[in-house]
């Protein structure tokens, strides 16, 4: 991932979600990391992960799994945002990632929420979804 991609896709989202990031990783005690998060009250944290080059992005979010069976405390959104050239946007295992979010979303009902953003295509109304979210967990 492009540090600059990362830097512009918060200030995207921190716009248009009146959220604040941490600017920072969220180290998930041995699974891995997420590219940023802002913590939303004392149980919720919202995650991103930017995808600008990766091409196994289902393990950005199959590695929140075993994190969530092991804080059953915590909710956690999850915003995967891609472009339109980003290498794993339409591989199999973008479609992967796509399919566990919805299947972890299912599993943690209520503790995990997925969205998947593509630059142009689907934000608007995303975000109008992520937002309502928020603004219901606060």
């Amino acid at each position: 991932m492009s540090k600059s991609d990362e830097i512009w896709v918060t200030e995207y989202l921190t716009e248009k979600l009146e959220i604040k990031f941490a600017n920072s990783k969220f180290i998930l005690n041995g699974w891995g990391q997420v590219d940023n998060y802002c913590k939303i009250n004392d149980n919720t944290y919202f995650f991103l992960e930017v995808e600008t080059k990766q091409k196994h992005p289902c393990t950005n979010v199959l590695k929140l799994y075993p994190y969530l069976e092991e804080h059953k405390n915590l909710k956690i959104i999850l915003v995967q945002y891609y472009f339109t050239n980003s290498p794993g946007l339409n591989s199999n295992r973008g479609k992967l990632s796509f399919w566990l979010g919805m299947k972890l979303q299912e599993l943690f009902k209520n503790r995990f929420y997925y969205f998947r953003e593509v630059y142009e295509e689907n934000t608007s109304e995303i975000n109008k979804q992520i937002l309502t979210l928020i603004q219901t967990i606060k």
